[in-house]
């Protein structure tokens, strides 16, 4: 399952957790007013319990769906033409407490800094793309191994270190 569909379930799955909690919140709010004195003592406090837990699961589902609002496999449309680069070297920059390893490469277009678990090659040509969402207009910077956009990965923008 790809990601833009995994990020579609679970945000349909959230929010119909969390329509669901406030449809038993209202139907038990009128079940006490209406028939207070002929349910059993345990009949609200369970109800009320089951919306909260219901409400509480569709938030969880939520944020997991928020999780993969920022994966490099929601960016599907190619903005542009891919852009031929020539990788004239790569360092590996370890991280510290706090902050992750890095790679920089330099190409013949300019220096572009990857995570650290990138498979980039030492050599040879790469692509410069960018992508789009599928929704909206957020786009992202990607090198690749081919101007087909099958093995691809996201250049890192915000570095917290100077380098």
């Amino acid at each position: 399952m790809s990601t833009v569909a995994q990020f579609e379930l679970l945000l349909a799955i959230g929010i119909s957790l969390a329509a669901l909690s406030i449809v038993i919140a209202i139907l038990t709010t009128i079940a006490q007013l209406r028939y207070g004195k002929n349910l059993s003592w345990w009949t609200g406090p369970v109800f009320w319990g089951a919306s909260v837990m219901l409400f509480m699961s569709g938030l969880l589902t939520s944020a997991c769906a928020r999780i993969l609002w920022d994966e490099p496999s929601t960016y599907t449309r190619q903005v542009g033409i891919p852009q031929a680069v020539q990788v004239e070297h790569l360092d590996f920059i370890a991280g510290t407490l706090g902050l992750s390893s890095v790679v920089r490469v330099d190409t013949d277009r300019g220096i572009y800094f990857l995570n650290g678990y990138t498979p980039i090659p030492k050599a040879g040509t790469i692509y410069a793309i960018e992508r789009r969402k599928f929704w909206g207009t957020d786009t992202q910077e990607f090198l690749c191994l081919s101007a087909s956009l099958i093995q691809c990965w996201p250049i890192l923008t915000n570095l917290e270190w100077e380098t």
